[in-house]
């Protein structure tokens, strides 16, 4: 197709302009060069050419190179330019992708036929445009983002019901982690350092960059803190590194920008109090502000699902006080594009608030003249109405400014300090960071405390303790427990009593419990409670508010102790544990509150162990409508009912539904996280295990690799996650008697676990497990047995304190299926009769776990030609089964298939024929609805035997 002037021989090698510790901050926009370079022109020019138009440039020399160096979700989006001979292809395959903004074509000299293909693209595609000049294409690529950046800018929403939520939900932690930014800002100690350390920053990022490397220099030399506007308004680096770095809430470099970001904040600070003053005769004074700008579909229903709430700006926010500017802006980029819709927002701000920071710069900016009046950070609005204009074909979104932000902000510390955690804001600023899921910021954040505090700060006990709080939910178990222990020395040096001791050991003992230590997490639990109690009889009668603090962290260690109990199999005292906590929440909280939530998720969770499976979902389903009514949308909480009731629906046979409730689950954490969350990935590893259990490998393969992608992009190889996917593709691998490939699998999942876990955990265990499992597969009998003595090992070894814990019961069961595959009946026999009899001290009495021994053990008597025995067994299986399972589960069919052989050798072919039809129709129930995936063989087998037992009862 043309392209004359296109040096086709050029070998373009990927390349990129930055070095690894700066890259991820600089490339808010991607421009990449696909295919091969102009006529007379390298790598250099190109590079050197196209930076005049964005900085962060890539060259990539055809479609397959660019599918292997397509940026991860954290480029925020790109723009592309497509050699004219790649182009078709280019957009078939990539148009669609979220991340990739524009696509433009490049061919200086087309055919009429290349033209007439590339106007058909433009025409199809609404990403899509085409040039012959060179020069007006960078134009229109500069104008392009340009506008893109201006209208990018992100929200935090805070709900009234994140009040009564003891965890915050991302949007409410980032709404107020703004509140408090500017003051954290302000409160690390300014010196005279600081200017070079941003400029030193900016010079690294910008070390080949011509055009902006002179601007770097005319701000060292002339820079001064009353022009802290102008340089913002300006054409330059600083508006984009600012603006990234607060869109990304990216504490590590608003650190490093902070020298300028407080000067700026300053100068609007003092405009706006200038402004105050002059309207001070007229307090009710509005002034009404416009700002158009583009939005996704998402995040327009975003508003709207937030209508009467209040909404924060993650920056400075520019608006205009002409209207048919901010519409005229709005309707500017890609007014056809299906993915995007125009949006003006209206604000009505009062003259003189006082928290929200807001300016006329029209005279202050580096382009005077334009009517432009710029909001400091964290400014709150109120959302007051949504509505569609289809006149204008526009989205019209009215909002008040308001105060209130500030007011959230003292409720929060407020209520931290009654529940007598953190009170120090800047203690408080990295807890958000926690709750905004940015675990690596957290604790880089309290290093860098750490680090300018002494020993004996009255912070420093907390640093240590939420330190510890960020490395464990990143997975860093070792670490947390590190710095728990430095948290508690400390604490325990002021006061040994303190109720503060006693939350660091509750942390300290969920360290424990995550490792597998359940004895040591127990004891830390009952330290902990001991602590509370003697606190809580201390205090007098009038102290109602210490009182209801102390009893309420009271019912978090009861809470707790109930957890360990659970992964114990100690469930009945895990529900005493928790009733425990319930009366005292009782005591203090609302019917429906989320702690109250909390309690029944709790026991449904304990039930779901036990087998009760109505009663777990009578007490889930209540939990998720407690959370509904009392927390904001996609709150964690919520998220977390809808994948305990998928879980419940997949253990019942019920796939279909524990699907429907996982891709609810995933819709939420994609609203609230976006698509690489590690939270993610727990989900698609359920929604891989329904598919297993179907039968369907390749999805179920698909969803565990979407899994371990996810992990790898978040989350540290050390993290047990990974060894989790390793361990689910294993099973995959198995199941498809893939071997080696499930060795291979079960390897790596071990040695994951095994650097970061206790050498009896739990987990470990259970890989060695599948590995035994496997060789039990292989007929390597003996091998097999090996690994399941030392599973039972790891097992009677971490779970000391009891001996009927459900996992004892699937290792008792294993050694049952291996000594009779040996034909050891006598051995069999008497590990499924152990097996058993803990099922009886632990679970319901129609267990699933029991059906499934039942069966083995109907196994091993048809094996010995004890038939009447495997008979009586059988209908044990099949009873649970037919009560626990839904109508068409595959296990069933299994049960029914076995015992019409039984029925037909025992010469009783109507029951044989029952159990025939029986296992038939759920073959036929379970093709027709396509969740399984049925063997060919096992129908071939039952038709032949159903064809059979008619002849013997002489049925056509």
């Amino acid at each position: 197709m043309g392209a004359a002037s296109i040096k086709q021989s050029s070998k373009v090698h990927p390349t990129n302009t930055q070095d690894p510790v700066t890259e991820q901050h600089v490339q808010d926009v991607n421009l990449i060069w696909v295919g091969a370079l102009l006529n007379n022109s390298n790598e250099v020019i190109m590079r050197e050419n196209l930076q005049t138009v964005n900085h962060y440039v890539q060259l990539i020399p055809d479609i397959d190179a660019f599918r292997a160096h397509l940026p991860e979700e954290k480029a925020e989006k790109i723009f592309v330019v497509i050699n004219g001979t790649l182009a078709k292809d280019f957009i078939d395959k990539f148009h669609d992708n979220s991340l990739i903004d524009s696509i433009f074509i490049f061919d200086n000299h087309p055919t009429s036929e290349s033209q007439e293909v590339y106007e058909g693209l433009q025409l199809s595609f609404v990403k899509v445009a085409s040039f012959t000049e060179f020069n007006a294409m960078k134009l229109h690529i500069a104008t392009s983002i340009k506008e893109l950046l201006q209208q990018t800018v992100a929200f935090g929403m805070f709900d009234d019901k994140q009040k009564l939520a003891r965890d915050l939900n991302r949007d409410a932690a980032s709404f107020l982690w703004f509140q408090m930014l500017l003051d954290v800002l302000k409160g690390i100690p300014q010196e005279n350092k600081e200017k070079r350390i941003m400029l030193d920053m900016c010079r690294r990022i910008y070390h080949d960059n011509s055009k902006e490397m002179k601007l770097i220099r005319e701000f060292d030399k002339d820079y001064k803190s009353t022009t802290a506007v102008w340089w913002y308004t300006r054409e330059c680096f600083l508006y984009r590194l600012v603006n990234k770095a607060l869109r990304q809430e990216d504490i590590r470099f608003l650190q490093v920008y902070r020298f300028f970001i407080v000067d700026l904040c300053n100068q609007l600070e003092q405009e706006h109090r200038k402004r105050v003053e002059n309207d001070s005769d007229d307090k009710d004074k509005i002034i009404d502000l416009y700002r158009g700008q583009q939005m996704t579909k998402a995040e327009k229903d975003k508003l709207k699902s937030n209508l009467n709430s209040l909404i924060s700006t993650n920056g400075f926010f520019s608006t205009s006080q002409n209207i048919e500017t901010a519409i005229t802006f709005a309707k500017r980029r890609g007014t056809g594009r299906s993915d995007i819709v125009p949006v003006v927002f209206h604000i009505k701000a009062k003259s003189n608030l006082e928290s929200v920071i807001f300016a006329d710069i029209a005279n202050l900016g580096a382009m005077p003249g334009e009517a432009e009046y710029l909001f400091s950070i964290g400014a709150v609005f109120h959302i007051d109405e949504i509505k569609h204009d289809s006149e204008e074909r526009i989205w019209r979104v009215t909002m008040t400014a308001t105060d209130k932000g500030a007011k959230s902000r003292k409720e929060y510390i407020e209520k931290t300090k009654l529940d007598m955690e953190e009170t120090s804001e800047d203690v408080l600023f990295g807890r958000l960071l926690i709750d905004m899921s940015q675990y690596e910021d957290a604790e880089s954040y309290y290093q860098s405390m750490l680090s300018t505090i002494s020993s004996n700060h009255v912070d420093h006990a907390a640093i240590y303790h939420n330190l510890g709080r960020a490395k464990g939910y990143k997975g860093d178990l070792n670490g947390a427990q590190e710095s728990f222990l430095l948290a508690l020395r400390d604490r325990q040096h002021i006061d040994e009593k303190h109720p503060n001791v006693a939350r660091t050991l509750n942390s300290i003992g969920i360290i424990y419990g995550e490792q597998g230590k359940y004895t040591k997490a127990m004891n830390t639990f009952k330290d902990a409670l001991e602590i509370q109690e003697l606190y809580s009889s201390s205090l007098n009668g009038s102290n109602k508010p210490q009182k209801r603090s102390i009893s309420l962290n009271m019912a978090i260690t009861y809470s707790n102790m109930g957890w360990v109990y659970y992964l114990c199999g100690e469930f009945e005292k895990a529900k005493k544990a928790h009733c425990k906590a319930l009366d005292i929440r009782k005591q203090y909280l609302t019917d429906e509150h989320p702690l109250i939530a909390d309690y029944y998720s709790s026991i449904g969770s304990i039930e779901h162990a036990q087998g009760l499976y109505k009663e777990a979902l009578a007490n889930y389903t209540t939990s998720l409508n407690m959370r509904r009514k009392t927390l904001p949308q996609n709150h964690p909480s919520i998220a977390n009912s809808y994948q305990l009731l998928g879980e419940l629906g997949h253990d019942n046979g019920k796939y279909d539904k524990a699907l429907a409730q996982y891709k609810i689950v995933e819709e939420m954490r994609i609203a609230s996280f976006g698509v690489d969350h590690s939270s993610l990935a727990s989900i698609y590893k359920s929604i891989g295990s329904v598919h297993l259990d179907c039968g369907q490998y390749q999805t179920a393969l698909d969803n565990y690799n979407h899994a371990l992608s996810i992990c790898k992009k978040t989350l540290s190889e050390m993290h047990p996650a990974f060894g989790d996917c390793y361990h689910m593709l294993g099973m995959v691998f198995e199941r498809q008697e893939k071997y080696d490939m499930a060795l291979q699998s079960y390897s790596k999942s071990r040695d994951n676990f095994s650097k970061v876990l206790p050498k009896n955990h739990p987990m470990i265990a259970k890989v060695v497990s599948s590995i035994g499992n496997v060789q039990m597969r292989q007929m390597k009998y003996a091998q097999a047995i090996r690994m399941y003595e030392d599973v039972l090992k790891m097992q009677e070894e971490c779970l000391s304190n009891t001996q009927h814990h459900p996992d004892i019961v699937l290792t008792l069961n294993n050694f049952g299926v291996v000594y009779s595959m040996m034909r050891d009946f006598q051995q069999s026999e008497t590990y499924f009769t152990k097996a058993l009899d803990i099922c009886n001290r632990c679970f319901a009495s129609d267990h699933p776990t029991k059906a499934r021994i039942f069966h083995n053990m109907g196994d091993m008597y048809k094996a010995m030609s004890h038939l009447e025995k495997a008979h009586a067994n059988f209908i044990q299986a099949f009873n649970i089964r037919e009560n626990t399972l839904s109508d068409d589960h595959l296990s069933t069919a299994d049960t029914c298939y076995k015992l019409g052989w039984v029925c037909s050798e025992l010469r009783d072919f109507n029951d044989a024929l029952f159990y025939f039809n029986k296992c038939l129709g759920i073959y036929q129930s379970v093709g027709a609805q396509r969740m399984s995936v049925i063997d060919d063989r096992d129908v071939k087998r039952v038709t032949t035997s159903i064809r059979l037992v008619k002849r013997e009862l002489e049925i056509e």
